[in-house]
């Protein structure tokens, strides 16, 4: 047996030349019945939202109430999106109290005024029905 002296060719395989491009056409797709949020849209949640709004409770003063519903109405869209990224992580479609408050700490709206107890009973209150709403 004598040794090689010559090098060992390489070989590869052909690259495929066909390359196939894919295009995404949202009618013949699942997501078709899908409509992207606008303006009005968001203040058509807002108030289908403020139909099943518990803050009459927490917030008597209606002046107050109705500065509270304007600024949410604003940013309903972004709420939207963080109550699904929110919900995603946690028991979806609900968020869990532990979840709440661990979003409330992440965001640091504690201060002297605002605790974790604040937020457990705040979100416990929006989450309660009394036997007559049942």
């Amino acid at each position: 047996m004598t040794r090689r002296e010559e090098d060992i060719p390489e070989f590869a395989k052909p690259p495929n030349e066909v390359v196939i491009e894919r295009k995404f056409d949202q009618d013949k797709s699942m997501f078709k019945a899908w409509i992207a949020d606008d303006p009005s849209k968001m203040a058509g949640v807002a108030d289908l939202d403020f139909k099943y709004f518990k803050v009459q409770g927490m917030i008597k003063d209606e002046d107050d109430k109705e500065g509270v519903m304007d600024i949410l109405r604003k940013h309903m869209g972004r709420l939207k999106d963080i109550f699904i990224n929110l919900s995603s992580y946690s028991a979806y479609p609900c968020v869990t109290v532990l979840d709440f408050s661990t979003f409330a700490a992440k965001t640091k709206i504690f201060d002297k005024h605002v605790n974790i107890g604040a937020v457990d009973i705040a979100f416990t209150a929006t989450n309660f029905k009394a036997k007559d709403q049942a």
